[in-house]
Protein backbone atom coordinates (compact mmCIF):
# COMPACT_ATOMS: atom_id res chain seq x y z
CA UNK A 1 0.00 0.00 0.00
CA UNK A 2 1.51 3.48 -0.94
CA UNK A 3 0.70 6.20 1.70
CA UNK A 4 1.45 10.21 0.68
CA UNK A 5 3.35 11.84 3.85
CA UNK A 6 1.46 15.05 4.42
CA UNK A 7 -1.54 14.33 2.94
CA UNK A 8 -4.47 12.45 4.22
CA UNK A 9 -4.40 8.82 3.82
CA UNK A 10 -6.09 6.81 1.56
CA UNK A 11 -7.24 4.27 4.05
CA UNK A 12 -10.77 2.59 4.18
CA UNK A 13 -9.92 1.22 7.36
CA UNK A 14 -7.67 0.53 10.17
CA UNK A 15 -4.23 -0.36 9.24
CA UNK A 16 -0.79 -1.52 11.57
CA UNK A 17 2.49 -0.27 9.78
CA UNK A 18 5.76 -0.83 11.62
CA UNK A 19 8.02 0.87 8.51
CA UNK A 20 7.06 3.50 5.94
CA UNK A 21 9.04 3.11 2.77
CA UNK A 22 10.08 6.69 0.52
CA UNK A 23 9.88 6.62 -3.71
CA UNK A 24 13.65 7.12 -3.50
CA UNK A 25 14.51 4.01 -1.13
CA UNK A 26 14.52 5.21 2.00
CA UNK A 27 12.19 3.83 5.02
CA UNK A 28 10.91 5.13 8.38
CA UNK A 29 11.20 2.11 10.67
CA UNK A 30 9.29 2.94 13.68
CA UNK A 31 10.14 2.04 17.10
CA UNK A 32 6.79 -0.15 17.54
CA UNK A 33 4.03 -0.49 15.27
CA UNK A 34 1.37 2.44 14.74
CA UNK A 35 -2.30 2.14 14.12
CA UNK A 36 -3.05 4.75 11.12
CA UNK A 37 -6.90 5.48 10.90
CA UNK A 38 -8.48 6.82 7.83
CA UNK A 39 -8.28 10.39 7.58
CA UNK A 40 -4.84 10.30 9.07
CA UNK A 41 -2.23 12.53 7.75
CA UNK A 42 1.36 11.78 8.24
CA UNK A 43 4.27 14.40 8.32
CA UNK A 44 7.94 13.19 9.76
CA UNK A 45 9.80 15.51 11.82
CA UNK A 46 13.57 14.77 12.11
CA UNK A 47 13.13 10.49 14.19
CA UNK A 48 9.63 10.88 14.58
CA UNK A 49 6.44 10.07 12.35
CA UNK A 50 3.87 12.76 13.32
CA UNK A 51 0.40 11.23 12.99
CA UNK A 52 -2.69 14.05 12.74
CA UNK A 53 -5.77 12.46 13.75
CA UNK A 54 -9.54 13.47 11.70
CA UNK A 55 -9.72 15.59 14.96
CA UNK A 56 -6.86 17.49 15.28
CA UNK A 57 -4.92 15.04 18.24
CA UNK A 58 -1.48 15.15 16.99
CA UNK A 59 0.80 11.81 18.38
CA UNK A 60 4.41 11.40 17.91
CA UNK A 61 5.88 7.91 17.07
CA UNK A 62 9.57 7.42 17.17
CA UNK A 63 11.65 5.67 14.70
CA UNK A 64 14.78 5.82 12.44
CA UNK A 65 15.86 6.43 8.84
CA UNK A 66 17.31 3.49 7.04
CA UNK A 67 18.07 3.07 3.77
CA UNK A 68 16.48 0.14 1.83
CA UNK A 69 17.77 -1.51 -1.24
CA UNK A 70 15.23 -1.76 -4.08
CA UNK A 71 15.27 -5.13 -6.35
CA UNK A 72 17.05 -4.51 -9.87
CA UNK A 73 19.21 -1.65 -8.09
CA UNK A 74 23.21 -1.52 -8.73
CA UNK A 75 25.67 -0.87 -5.54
Amino acid sequence: MHLMAGGTTPLTKPVWADDLVTDDGHAFELVSPVLLLPGDRLAFEETALVVTRAGGTRVRHPGNWATRCRRGSVG
